[in-house]
């Protein structure tokens, strides 16, 4: 039966015969933390004490790892951006569900939106009301200046342009045993309000959510994967239709699997210009792709892994391997991370890549250039034993092991990746099941940049003017070397792809202008990928503040 803490797979990263040891010891700490996901999935337990040597090799902990009282080394591989320990800590100890960063007060610089969720967690959560950290002069303030009215069972977040005016808007996806509806926050001249302006019309428990043009009208749709509850647990994959000044409350799609997903993204699998969904199925129920008709989806996968008794959480496009076509990153629970290659219009049912750690139990997972060198980097983060763990991608090579490790002291919930500071580069924020938010600067500068040679990426100079600006802004790309551009993407502010725009830049030329597209709002990046006349990569990166 599935309910707030109906766990199919367990997580117990201390054995049972440690904790009855505990428990008759007169000198141990009677105190036992408990962590629940945002899907009410996975527990996870620890006794508040730092492992020994004997208990990283004693069976009846989690592999891989253990929850405790304080973080363990960070990890790093090479000359990664990010730094071991975080350059701020929030006040408010939460269950985080979903995070995004976006500009909530329309002053040019990134914000980060904080979802929390109910758990039955030990020691007990204060309040469950979500809230936004305002960025001060590119760092988070120390206490939130927004905070929402009402509490909610908040799993995932994002945002963009809903309603059809300038300023952005903030779509969460809500639910917990009471099926709480989700809801969008429409954006003001100032900062949101604290009650929401639009609310599902469905009785779903929400666990993912995605924003894309499903029907080709020029606004975004919603897309949500969903469960139930304990009296009645599956529930389709949905999608709610922008009417052109916001979504319909009622969903106009539900997937024919009645079952379990918990994670959605939008990508053109095969190629025909239109948006295809990809969703992560629990235990028994298919992880896949329902391909897009014109002005909706098939109802039936297109395709699949072929592997329904896998236990999937987190899912994501990008183009893995350098071809430009979308390949499909899934999240494993108990089973290992991986991703599948796009092979001409749909995917490789054996993955490319899988990581080889012993421990997965993925909530969330990202495509996001960490590095700065023009592809798409792999970020996951995991239940029970707190793992976030970053996979580089060199020119389309992943190891299985990650390159940056953080390992919190409480189960990993959520991750969200934004330039805070305004440097050109991604930093990290990272939440927990019972814990405050943490914030990771990357490290990274124009300086460390890897410069035109025969084997590493050549910078191409990526110019916006004006910038800041509104309406009719132009583009120009130079290198000091004739280049060739084959990709030209819009970028979120959290590392997620908007939209490709047409280009075909051949020739001799070492400076190339067009105008940018006048529905660009709010922060974006504006990403270009391409090949110098010796053959040699080349990639660069503007940053864009639209109005």
């Amino acid at each position: 039966m599935l309910h707030d803490d109906w766990k199919p797979l367990v997580i117990r990263p201390i054995g049972l015969a440690i904790i009855a040891l505990a428990l008759l010891s007169a000198f141990a700490s009677a105190e036992i933390d408990r962590f629940v996901s945002d899907d009410g999935q996975l527990v996870a337990t620890s006794d508040r004490r730092l492992a020994t040597e004997a208990d990283r090799n004693d069976p009846g902990y989690g592999p891989d790892g253990w929850v405790q009282a304080e973080p363990r080394e960070t990890a790093r591989r090479g000359d990664f951006p990010l730094p071991a320990t975080p350059d701020w800590v929030g006040t408010r100890v939460r269950a985080v569900g979903g995070m995004t960063w976006f500009d909530a007060d329309h002053d040019g610089d990134l914000d980060l939106f904080v979802g929390t969720y109910f758990a039955n967690s030990q020691p007990p959560i204060a309040d469950y009301y979500n809230f936004i950290y305002l960025n001060d002069g590119g760092m988070l303030e120390s206490e939130p200046s927004w905070i929402a009215s009402a509490q909610r069972h908040t799993t995932d977040a994002r945002w963009g342009f809903i309603n059809g005016d300038a300023y952005p808007d903030l779509v969460v996806g809500n639910g917990g045993s009471s099926l709480q509806a989700s809801e969008v926050y429409y954006g003001l001249d100032g900062l949101l309000a604290t009650t929401p302006s639009w609310q599902s019309n469905d009785s779903d428990w929400t666990v993912g959510i995605a924003l894309g043009d499903i029907d080709g009208d020029g606004d975004l749709d919603l897309a949500t994967a969903n469960q139930g509850n304990t009296l009645d647990p599956y529930r389709p994959t949905r999608l709610f239709r922008n009417n052109g000044s916001g979504f319909d409350a009622t969903p106009f799609w539900a997937s024919q699997q009645v079952g379990i997903t918990n994670s959605a993204d939008f990508a053109d699998m095969n190629g025909d210009g239109r948006l295809d969904l990809a969703v992560a199925g629990w235990s028994s129920w298919e992880t896949g792709v329902f391909l897009n008709l014109g002005t909706t989806l098939d109802t039936g996968f297109a395709w699949t892994t072929g592997h329904p008794e896998r236990t999937d959480k987190g899912i994501g496009w990008a183009a893995a391997n350098l071809d430009t076509l979308p390949d499909l990153a899934v999240g494993g629970n108990g089973f290992a991370d991986r991703w599948h290659a796009n092979l001409g219009g749909t995917l490789d049912p054996n993955p490319a890549w899988a990581s080889t750690e012993s421990y997965h139990g993925c909530q969330e997972l990202q495509w996001i250039d960490i590095d700065n060198d023009g592809d798409d980097d792999l970020a996951t983060i995991h239940f029970g034993n707190g793992h976030t763990r970053i996979y580089l991608n060199n020119d389309g090579v992943f190891a299985t092991t990650p390159d940056w490790v953080y390992d919190s002291s409480s189960s990993g919930s959520a991750m969200a990746f934004g330039d805070v500071n305004g440097d050109g580069w991604l930093d990290l924020a990272i939440g927990v099941a019972n814990g405050p938010v943490i914030l990771f600067l990357n490290q990274g500068s124009p300086a460390s940049a890897p410069e035109t040679s025969a084997t590493l990426p050549g910078q191409l100079d990526v110019r916006i003017t004006p910038n800041p600006g509104r309406g009719a802004r132009t583009v120009s790309l130079s290198s000091p070397i004739p280049f060739r551009i084959e990709s030209l993407e819009l970028i979120d502010a959290s590392g997620r792809r908007i939209s490709s725009l047409p280009v075909d830049i051949r020739g001799t030329d070492t400076r190339w202008s067009f105008p940018l597209p006048q529905n660009v709002r709010g922060v974006a990046f504006l990403r270009a990928r391409g090949w110098d006349r010796d053959g040699r990569r080349l990639h660069g990166q503007a940053r864009v503040i639209a109005y």
